[in-house]
């Protein structure tokens, strides 16, 4: 990937974090979309939280798989959730050329 376009530690730790030694928090940002996959406190040792930004895209998912994986699992619900915003455009752009606007 070109290095404007790759995965980021973004990881913030607290003056209590002793071993900052792995990252958590990884973040990777294409355009107005960003992807972030991070460890959470209420969450399993395997557990990975995916958030998206712009809002559009706020669906906060766990998995349970390595951040890899996790990393993989991020931008596949972001390409289908960016497929139907694109499917509901095309629609309403279609029946506004019907109503002849």
């Amino acid at each position: 990937m070109p290095d404007q376009v790759r995965w980021r530690d973004v990881t913030s730790w607290s003056r209590s974090d002793t071993d900052r030694s792995c990252p958590r928090t990884w973040e990777i940002k294409v355009g107005f979309l960003t992807v972030v996959v991070t460890r959470h406190i209420d969450l399993g040792p395997n557990e990975w939280m995916i958030r998206f930004s712009p809002p559009i895209l706020s669906a906060h998912v766990s998995v349970h798989r390595e951040v890899e994986d996790s990393k993989t699992e991020a931008l596949v619900i972001a390409g289908k959730v960016l497929s139907k915003a694109l499917q509901a455009v095309l629609k309403i752009t279609e029946a506004q050329d019907e109503a002849g606007y």
